[in-house]
């Protein structure tokens, strides 16, 4: 069971994107949908995250010693050995003894506006995220969800060579200004619908 008390919203440095559903939720394995990505940080950058992360674990065992830690993390380190990457979720349907909600998170471009959900976030484009550790007990283990509430996008990466679309050509020119949802207004990055209710990750 997830941990009723309010959770501190932490921010991520700028790091890499990998592997985004930010827009549309993910509906593969989850039928509800889930909203995920990963970021791949520097050692240095991901020590303290890892550090917070560890100790919300140990401090989640203490409650029930009878308990081990969970095999999945949300954490691990790249194959060059180099950097980490840190996997992000948010439920898009969470649902709970007195019904259900759905939520999303926000995404923001570097001016703080609310980007445009047409546009499409590829691989090695430069996000940072905000972010709650949320600590869990299952049948599986103790464990930490890292909850995304809020994304800042400062820079898209290309579409892969070779994908849809592609017309033999890369761009070489600074990347262009990321569009923004003319129907939304500016806001604080972290700010988040709020889930106070929320009982599930």
């Amino acid at each position: 069971m997830e941990n009723k008390a309010k959770y501190e919203t932490l921010t991520t440095p700028i790091g890499t994107a990998k592997w985004s559903y930010l827009f549309k939720p993910d509906t593969q394995f989850h039928s509800d949908g889930l909203y995920h990505v990963q970021v791949s940080l520097t050692k240095e950058e991901s020590k303290p995250f890892i550090d917070v992360i560890e100790k919300t674990i140990a401090d989640e065992m203490a409650l029930d010693t009878s308990k081990k830690k969970s095999m999945h993390s949300v954490y691990k380190l790249s194959e060059d050995k180099k950097s980490y990457e840190f996997k992000f979720k948010l439920k898009a349907k969470v649902n709970w003894a007195k019904g259900s909600f759905e939520q999303r998170p926000k995404i923001y471009n570097s001016k703080l506006e609310i980007m445009d959900d047409s546009i499409a976030i590829y691989n090695g484009s430069k996000i940072r995220i905000a972010f709650e550790i949320v600590p869990y007990s299952s049948a599986f283990g103790v464990g930490v969800t890292l909850r995304m509430k809020s994304v800042q996008v400062l820079e898209l990466a290309d579409k892969p060579e070779g994908g849809e679309g592609s017309n033999g050509f890369k761009k070489e020119e600074e990347f262009a200004p990321i569009k923004a949802n003319k129907n939304t207004e500016k806001a604080e990055f972290s700010d988040v619908v709020s889930q106070e209710e929320e009982t599930d990750f």
